[in-house]
């Protein structure tokens, strides 16, 4: 149902994936041996939910999870008009840039939810104005006018038209950062906290010093789980809560 605009992910980038492939691998034996989380295995009461590596085949699944959870964390079906254009922005970027760090929870069929981080968040917003950006912009800015028929299509076409919105601040000592959307089907089963803590453990392994992350100021909810997880506040905006990661406090 979602895909990634044309030559962003396509053939070109099969070696590119198979390298990722490779790297998640050592670095999923690495946190192993260290006494980490690794791809791959089933834990405890999740409802057979498995924990694994990010595959080309997710794709579709991963963008359908970010529409399904795009409305915070409620389904957005019914507020786009184009069904790719959530993960193009949330989603995507994430695949082009770090596959070795996108972590899939896969209920059985196909993937209900994902964790996706990038180490150097600098570099990652400078890859996207390079590659991603110019590819989504062409895709959906010359027929915004026919195409924005929605409640939620303004506000998502105003983040391809000017990126820098969603870009992230410069936070000293947390270069990293990381976001996690699941299904409704298995939130509330551990799922979310175990794959944050396989990323962290990644993030550490390959160099990271600390993650952060943005949440709705709002959303109490949300803080309180991640505040759980060793999670500090950092910078407070309109709307908006950055809170920081460092290790070892990470993996607790």
């Amino acid at each position: 149902m979602c895909a990634l605009p044309e030559g962003v992910l396509g053939e070109q980038s099969a070696g590119d994936y198979a390298s990722a492939a490779s790297t998640a691998g050592a670095l999923g034996s690495a946190a192993q041996s260290n006494g980490g989380a690794s791809a791959g295995v089933e834990w405890g009461d999740m409802s057979a939910v498995t924990i694994r590596d990010f595959h080309p085949d997710d794709l579709d699944s991963l963008y359908e999870v970010c529409l399904l959870t795009g409305d915070a964390g409620e389904d957005a079906s019914q507020l786009v008009t184009n069904p790719r254009l959530l993960g193009d922005i949330y989603v995507g970027p994430y695949l082009l840039q770090a596959p070795e760090l996108a972590l899939v929870a896969d209920a059985g069929q196909r993937g209900s939810g994902y964790a996706l981080a990038v180490l150097d968040t600098a570099e990652f917003e400078q890859t996207l104005d390079e590659v991603w950006w110019p590819t989504v912009q062409a895709r959906y800015l010359p027929t915004e006018r026919h195409s924005a028929t929605r409640p939620f299509d303004d506000e998502l076409l105003a983040l391809v038209r000017n990126p820098e919105l969603t870009r992230h601040p410069t936070l000293p000592g947390y270069p990293s950062h990381l976001h996690v959307d699941l299904l409704e089907h298995i939130r509330g089963k551990g799922v979310g906290s175990r794959m944050l803590k396989m990323l962290f453990e990644r993030l550490r392994l390959a160099g990271s010093p600390g993650v952060h992350l943005g949440v709705d100021a709002a959303n109490e909810g949300a803080q309180q789980f991640y505040r759980h997880l060793g999670f500090v506040e950092l910078l407070r905006t309109d709307g908006e809560l950055y809170l920081g990661l460092s290790w070892p406090s990470a993996i607790a």
